[in-house]
């Protein structure tokens, strides 16, 4: 259909010239079609905008499922996104910079919505992960759900926090990860983490200090 040509190849057009430069002109011109044509699909700009951003997530979202699908547990799950995480620091954040800076409704709007979406999914992830012996029983699912978010939100949102004892972005998510899931874990969990962390990523850990061998060859936190 046309609308959905115009809004992936639009969202593309976003995501890497940005927002603010990317002109209803240079849209049609590249898509071989009039403004007009584009008006006939959509309101106006802002509406374009809003649909790109609900598509550029809702990919995301989709690749994310699909790279996970074949993880063993959410110990796994986390590792299999954090293998993508460089690629996104570099392109897709200039994306939700831009829409936040200059289209804060929109980005407010389609952030709650993944923010729900999120919270559902995560406690669900969880509520397995207690039922399999690795998390501890009588979690309260609904404040682990908030604390991990908020936990992971700051990497985003306050960069300052980390970039001042000289952490990178994915270290600093590898960081969270690892102390809060060692922190609910059971024992079995624990295991559990140390043997997959050090699996995916044991040199990058030693190396930047997030972790110390030990003669037990578990994370040293």
């Amino acid at each position: 259909m046309l609308r959905d040509r115009i809004i992936e190849e639009t969202t593309a057009l976003f995501v890497h010239n940005g927002l603010k430069s990317t002109r209803m002109d240079d849209i049609a011109s590249e898509l071989g079609i009039s403004k007009r044509t584009i008006y006939e699909q959509f309101n106006d700009r802002e509406s374009l905008i809003e649909a790109c951003a609900r598509h550029f997530f809702e990919t995301k979202d989709a690749h994310h499922q699909q790279r996970v699908s074949g993880a063993h547990d959410i110990i796994e799950a986390f590792i299999l996104l954090l293998e993508d995480w460089d690629e996104m620091m570099k392109t897709d954040m200039n994306f939700m910079k831009d829409l936040a800076r200059f289209y804060p409704a929109i980005h407010k709007k389609i952030q709650e919505e993944n923010h729900l979406r999120g919270r559902e999914r995560l406690k669900a992830s969880l509520q397995q992960a207690v039922d399999e012996g690795i998390f501890k029983p009588g979690l309260n699912l609904d404040f682990t759900v908030v604390a991990l978010m908020s936990s992971i939100s700051t990497v985003f949102t306050t960069p300052s926090v980390y970039e001042e004892v000289k952490v990178s972005m994915l270290d600093a998510f590898k960081y969270i990860t690892i102390l809060f899931f060692r922190g609910i874990s059971t024992e079995k969990g624990i295991q559990l983490i140390d043997e997959t962390y050090g699996k995916y990523f044991s040199k990058e850990l030693f190396s930047v200090g997030i972790a110390k061998p030990s003669e037990e060859k578990t994370i040293g936190i």
